[in-house]
């Protein structure tokens, strides 16, 4: 079964105009082998631009009113590919080099509209710079670029001292501004009159790490789902490689040999001999037969590169153990709905049985007549069918109030899942931040304070104790990393000292000095 493919990839403002060119087809030699220039005709345009990519991204920002911070590896704007594979368009009718079919065109139009709702200033296409459905390659899809503005965002807040001014470092920089736990505070800003060109707060307001994985759910939900398309791999929020990056990264890994192998090359040392022919330089037999075995072992390596590559792992270690979390959780709402269907069709059956009693019952009913000669002989046979139908009646009640009770469950279980992640996370948080009070701590013992204040501290350790004392350090800022935790990384890795609750904790073990009047 075809799956949706919904890539997003950012870029810098340099290459607006060369991506341009090829997105709207102008005529030149395009980098890409697939497109075919003679059926460019067949393109379907969304929206295009009046004078190229470079001055619509400008015409965009000045009718926003938007800023951007031109700085040189800024994310200027982004695209997005949506399309599927090619079996999908041909069972939908699509023929290359012929006009797309009505039932395709609309699988465009509705993945715009969801584009637009999504990634669109305010739903709109204002910051849209172009919209392309591409029919000249080898499979159809709709071409996107666009500007992550935003009209609210969060910024860093400085430290201040007493008398109101910003705190600095010696070096001149603002000193930012952290509550008692260390964390970074910010201040939120709304300015729909004056917003932004930012990427992060783009992504950050659309769920932060887990906005790709939300964006691939949401279109899933609201246009796959109606056109026949799985949603692919489930529990991964990274980034799609576009094809020109993964052709460039498997080219790099094909050339690497050949720069060691010309490095090594280089280390031989011609010898001019006296026989050598002008235009040709002599050098040594040995190290021709070196060169021309590792020639001859490169060829061979280069090919089994070329027709063995493995299948490398594209998830660490916590998202496994996410996916596992998230599969025992899909499996618990599996048992969940199997006991829901269960107890429905248990209804359904408990409700045919009490229909065919009181159909029996009704015959019995039409009989009366002829059965009143033997009423008094059937008096206990219709208590019992009476009995019967009170406990069918009965168990019927218990039934639904059992599926309402189920339900109640399924629909509470998302909550107790956020509170869960929710709570794991902030004990997550307290855990780092105890890990870099304790670092910093640590560390006291490994680094004097200062040439003017020395560190009371500091101990007079083996070279082994040093390097425990970094390697703890070390290991502690390395976990931080991965976590996400880069800030406190950052203090781990750079300061030092004491906490008020550790600095308290050590003054309680000090000695206490006696009374010398009172010494005997």
């Amino acid at each position: 079964m075809s799956k949706q493919v919904v890539r997003v990839a950012s870029y810098r403002k340099g290459s607006l105009s060369g991506i341009g060119r090829e997105t709207e087809r102008a005529d030149i030699e395009h980098r890409n082998p697939d497109i075919d220039t003679s059926r460019r005709d067949f393109n379907i345009p969304f929206k295009e631009t009046q004078n190229g990519f470079y001055a619509e991204w400008n015409d965009i920002k000045a009718s926003l009113n938007a800023t951007f911070r031109d700085k040189k590896n800024d994310i200027a704007f982004e695209g997005m590919i949506i399309t599927s594979d090619r079996a999908f368009f041909e069972d939908m009718g699509w023929e290359q080099g012929k006009t797309c079919p009505k039932q395709i065109m609309k699988y465009f139009e509705d993945s715009y509209e969801w584009a637009k709702s999504e990634i669109g200033f305010k739903g709109t296409d204002k910051n849209i710079i172009s919209a392309i459905v591409h029919m000249d390659e080898t499979t159809p899809h709709l071409q996107l670029y666009y500007l992550p503005v935003v009209d609210s965002w969060r910024e860093k807040q400085y430290a201040k001292g007493e008398d109101g001014k910003v705190l600095r470092t010696e070096k001149g920089s603002p000193i930012y501004a952290k509550d008692e736990n260390g964390k970074m505070l910010y201040n939120y800003v709304e300015n729909a009159e004056n917003p932004k060109v930012a990427r992060g707060d783009f992504w950050q307001q659309r769920g932060g790490k887990s906005s790709y994985r939300s964006l691939q759910d949401s279109y899933h939900e609201k246009i796959a789902v109606k056109y026949g398309l799985e949603r692919g791999e489930i529990g991964s929020d990274r980034e799609h490689l576009t094809k020109h990056q993964w052709q460039a990264q498997e080219l790099k890994k094909e050339i690497e040999p050949l720069r060691n192998l010309k490095a090594k090359a280089d280390d031989v040392e011609p010898t001019v001999s006296k026989l050598s022919r002008p235009g040709y330089i002599s050098i040594k037999k040995e190290d021709f037969e070196r060169l021309r075995e590792q020639a001859r072992t490169y060829s061979v390596n280069r090919s089994d590169l070329l027709n063995n590559r493995k299948h490398r792992k594209s998830l660490a270690e916590r998202e496994l153990e996410l996916n596992e979390r998230e599969n025992q959780l899909s499996m618990k709402n599996n048992e969940l709905d199997k006991i829901l269907h269960d107890g429905s069709r248990k209804l359904l059956d408990k409700e045919k049985d009490l229909e065919r009693l009181k159909d029996e019952l009704n015959v019995k009913i039409a009989e009366q007549p002829r059965l009143n000669e033997l009423y008094q002989g059937n008096i206990a046979k219709n208590k019992e069918l009476h009995m019967q139908i009170t406990a069918l009646t009965n168990e019927k009640f218990s039934l639904k109030q059992q599926v309402v009770n189920l339900k109640k469950e399924v629909d509470a279980f998302p909550t107790q899942l956020a509170e869960i992640s929710e709570d794991a996370q902030k004990r997550l948080t307290i855990a780092y931040n105890r890990i870099c009070i304790s670092i910093e701590a640590l560390k006291m013992l490994r680094y004097d304070w200062s040439d003017r204040t020395p560190n009371p501290y500091s101990a007079n350790l083996t070279d082994s104790q040093a390097r425990l004392i970094d390697g703890i350090t070390n290991q502690a800022i390395a976990w931080a990393t991965k976590e996400g935790f880069s800030e406190l990384a950052d203090r781990m890795k750079n300061t030092m000292g004491l906490h008020s609750a550790i600095e308290q904790a050590v003054k309680e073990l000090e000695p206490k000095s006696r009374n010398r009047g009172y010494e005997r």
